[in-house]
């Protein structure tokens, strides 16, 4: 069991808190949590993608993609549809090239430069009364991580990181003519004549029959479902009376600091300040300056006449360097210019500011926190020991009920839950409702789930689904007047429709002298918008989803457009293209950096896809489907 194998004895709770910042960041979805893919493949045919010899297995995606969407609100069919399944597949794929690529570039991060990075970011994570190590074991339990797997995969991110931050260049830039012709095109505006047909205004003359509505009915049954329900019972335990009964002494302390005393040794660390030059001859130069005692970042600036290059004094472990620049450095004396040395991110000049010299810390100033450490261990041992009851009892085939009598835990009965259920019946339970409720829905009938963790508390609960109720669908007689009336909005629209296209040709063939003329001969008025933009929201009666055809057409020419409950007939009057010499000098430099941007985001998606093609990514497209895709639902 995951539980058992994190036991390890005295020293892994100590090798724990150094990676506990790490894990951290695991629980909060800013690192790869696709164990399974990593390190364990899949099953041909179900997974989601395969990268190389790298494959994403359907499990460890769906529970990222579900984790995702929660936040957002949304079922998995519905980021189906939007698109957003799509984009987290994409982004786990990225990730995995990337990688793949620093992998076979040779560009890692030291263990300690993570961890010490990390740690700043989680420091304000930490509550009042809480160790290092247990933030530390409830992430292990919830995530089922060792630390080796994450330290892994957390430096196999950064090491990504380091690769694509070369694509971050000044010499990508916008020209004069790029940004002028976007500030054209992003300000632009257009007047227009609009004549509104909505829907509502449509009589519809026969009342559909029964085997019509019928058929509707069928048509678009999945409209009317009862979601599969189930009644379940949820159990937490209780640890509240173990803490109380752990003693930890001072020669069981001086034991473990005498035997990991390795573990609190500091290296021999280098104060550098460092210059990145993207051509080799502007290396050349700005090492010549240094080494003829120029400061650093005048040289670089006198060279490129920028600083972007330069990087300020830093400290760092030997392991923390990039290999090739990490061996010269600290073979060299306080003050010394190293280089150009050349790797794969460009061509580096370092200058030795200081060196602080390797020790280690004593006994006494580690004490206390190897006290809380190794408490903190005792007491997740004693709760594993409780938890291995649990499962084992399960396994056995007791009951919740059973269980009970054995180890202590509150049981709670919850009816008729739903997919749905997370903001309402479950609502108590905070963010855990999600776990909760897709743990229920994983298991059949009669079945207990394994043990699991709440994030917000870090108690421990397991799920027995006592009944299941199948999906079914309100009966026709129960819908048949809401399926009158939503068969009547369908006729008025079709019929709608057919009567615009058909004045859109009359006035196109001269019947009708201008809109106005058309408007008056309906009984309808002719509205006027002006000074339209392509990024404000839609004017009324126009559709949002009509601004990409009104900036389309050409002046003076008639369009059917969707209007926001209906159909209208367009024409646009005025088209005005502003210049970018009367503009804002602000407004340009802004639009200038936001093109270099996109340069930038250009020229890192086309790595992307060099990568991709070099890898032959291929994507399980029949499986997303089959897992994600919704029904036919519309009206």
């Amino acid at each position: 069991m995951v539980m058992q194998s994190m036991r390890k004895g005295k020293a892994a709770g100590l090798i724990k808190f150094v990676f506990m910042s790490l894990l951290i960041l695991a629980a909060g979805g800013l690192v790869l949590t696709d164990v399974g893919g990593f390190f364990r493949g899949g099953v041909a045919g179900n997974d989601v993608a395969k990268i190389g010899n790298q494959s994403i297995p359907l499990v460890s995606f769906d529970q990222k993609m579900r984790r995702t969407i929660s936040r957002l609100g949304m079922t998995p069919d519905q980021a189906y549809q939007l698109g957003y399944t799509g984009q987290i597949l994409n982004s786990e794929i990225r990730s995995i090239l990337l990688q793949q690529d620093a992998r076979s570039k040779g560009i890692r991060i030291g263990r300690e430069l993570v961890a010490t990075q990390v740690a700043e970011m989680v420091a304000p994570m930490t509550q009042d009364g809480q160790s290092a190590q247990d933030v530390l074991n409830q992430i292990l339990m919830s995530q089922g991580l060792t630390e080796a797997q994450f330290v892994s995969q957390l430096g196999a991110e950064m090491s990504a990181g380091v690769l694509m931050s070369a694509f971050n260049t000044d010499l990508l830039g916008s020209s004069n003519a790029l940004t002028s012709a976007m500030y054209t095109y992003k300000n632009e505006t257009r007047s227009l004549a609009v004549v509104d047909f909505p829907n509502a205004k449509i009589t519809v003359e026969a009342e559909p029959e029964d085997q019509t509505l019928q058929a509707f009915y069928e048509e678009r049954k999945r409209n009317y479902i009862i979601p599969e329900s189930r009644t379940i019972d949820l159990a937490v335990i209780q640890n509240d009376d173990i803490e109380s009964s752990i003693e930890v002494s001072d020669s069981e302390l001086r034991e473990i600091y005498d035997s990991e005393i390795e573990i609190f040794a500091e290296p021999e660390k280098r104060v550098i300040e460092q210059a990145i030059m993207q051509t080799e001859s502007d290396a050349m130069q700005v090492a010549e300056l240094a080494n003829n005692g120029t400061p650093l970042k005048d040289a670089v600036e006198k060279v490129t006449q920028k600083q972007s290059g330069y990087v300020a004094p830093q400290s760092f472990a030997q392991d923390d360097m990039v290999e090739a620049i990490a061996e010269k450095t600290f073979a060299a004396d306080k003050g010394a210019v190293i280089g150009p040395v050349s790797t794969p991110l460009g061509h580096y000049i370092v200058v030795v500011q200081d060196i602080t010299q390797g020790q280690t810390k004593d006994f006494a100033s580690v004490k206390e926190e190897l006290k809380r450490e190794l408490l903190s261990q005792r007491l997740q041992d004693e709760k594993f020991d409780r938890l291995n009851l649990v499962e084992d009892l399960v396994a056995g085939g007791a009951t919740l009920q059973e269980v009970a009598q054995q180890v202590p835990m509150k049981i709670k009965t919850f009816d008729n839950i739903t997919a749905f259920s997370a903001e309402n019946a479950l609502k108590e339970y905070g963010q855990d409702a999600d776990t909760i409720l897709q743990m229920t829905f994983e298991y059949e009938e009669g079945h207990i789930t394994p043990v699991n963790e709440m994030k917000t508390t870090g108690a421990q609960f397991v799920v027995s689904v006592k009944s299941v109720k199948p999906e079914s669908y309100k009966p026709f007689e129960e819908v048949k007047d809401e399926l009158r009336k939503a068969w009547i909005k369908v006729a008025q629209r079709e019929q709608n429709k057919q009567k615009v296209e058909e004045l859109y040709d009359a006035i196109t063939k001269g019947e009708y002298d201008n809109l106005g003329a058309l408007a008056k001969a309906q009984g309808v008025t002719m509205q006027t918008l002006n000074n339209i933009t392509r990024d404000e929201d839609a004017p009324k009666p126009l559709a949002q989803n009509s601004l990409a055809l009104v900036f389309a057409m050409e002046k003076d020419n008639y369009v059917i457009t969707d209007t926001i409950d209906g159909y209208g007939i367009a024409k646009v009057t005025d088209i005005t293209l502003p210049s970018s010499n009367t503009a804002n000098a602000e407004d340009i430099e802004q639009m200038t950096q936001g093109l270099s941007r996109d340069s930038v985001n250009e020229l890192n998606a086309l790595y992307i896809e060099k990568l991709r093609k070099e890898k032959d990514v291929s994507i399980n497209q029949g499986l997303l489907e089959r897992m994600y895709a919704p029904s036919n639902t519309s009206f």
